[in-house]
């Protein structure tokens, strides 16, 4: 069962990004963006978005940017190797920074600590299957401050925090509207996948995902300054 409710709206000014590299391990790595459901489903990910995909709206009301999250009850996790379905809905608005998803954690361990899973995951160590071609998306601390950018902090809700990891990911053309090449507007009934497997307690000591959700793109938010960034929120028992 999932609750759906809202969630408070923040406002902040954006700049650009700057973005760190990435690892891979496991059949998909660590993260794998756009992979096929059907083949997440026979590797043993969990749908953590049940058959609904979370939903983006870039650019809406002229400034309105809304996107859904889905947290633990609490004293629950998600499922530790897992995966979401999301859209991006609104066909007019360019997403020439990619899409972006964000994981928030637990961690349990005092020796693993978010510092210590970024490293795992731009370090380079490799792991996927032999042949598989898959986009695991860019890591970053959404509270990173550069001469250049802001931080996510700055404007989405305080549940992104200390204990969050945002992803960048960049479709293929294919995922543009027909006539307009990348990185054009998203064809609204693209949809998408973003995966996860910290399921090896080896090196994830003591980590648990307890919260997933879509991002507005900030080169979007760009556009208009000062924005109001509101959201839908389910919660998963």
């Amino acid at each position: 069962m999932s609750l759906l409710h809202t969630i408070t709206a923040a406002t902040g000014s954006i700049c650009a990004l700057a973005i760190a590299s990435t690892a891979t391990a496991s059949s998909y790595g660590y993260t794998a963006f756009d992979v096929a459901k059907a083949d997440l489903i026979s590797s043993g990910y969990s749908d953590v978005t049940g058959g609904s995909p979370l939903v983006s709206l870039p650019g809406d009301c002229e400034g309105c940017v809304t996107f859904e999250y889905i947290d633990a009850i609490a004293g629950s996790s998600l499922a530790i190797k897992g995966f979401v379905e999301f859209q991006v809905v609104n066909p007019s608005f360019n997403q020439y920074m990619g899409l972006f998803a964000g994981l928030n954690f637990e961690f349990n361990d005092p020796n693993f600590t978010r510092e210590d899973l970024y490293g795992v995951l731009t370090n380079g160590v490799p792991g996927a299957a032999a042949g598989e071609s898959y986009d695991p998306g860019t890591p970053y601390y959404p509270e990173d401050a550069g001469p250049w950018w802001c931080p996510f902090t700055d404007f989405l809700p305080e549940y992104w925090d200390e204990t969050s990891l945002f992803f960048n990911f960049f479709p293929d053309d294919e995922a543009a509207i027909a006539g307009d090449p990348w990185p054009g507007p998203v064809d609204p009934d693209r949809v998408f996948t973003f995966a996860w497997d910290f399921s090896d307690s080896t090196v994830f000591t003591g980590l648990e995902v307890v919260g997933v959700g879509t991002l507005p793109a900030p080169g979007a938010l760009a556009v208009f300054g000062m924005v109001l960034v509101g959201g839908r929120r389910r919660r998963r028992n």
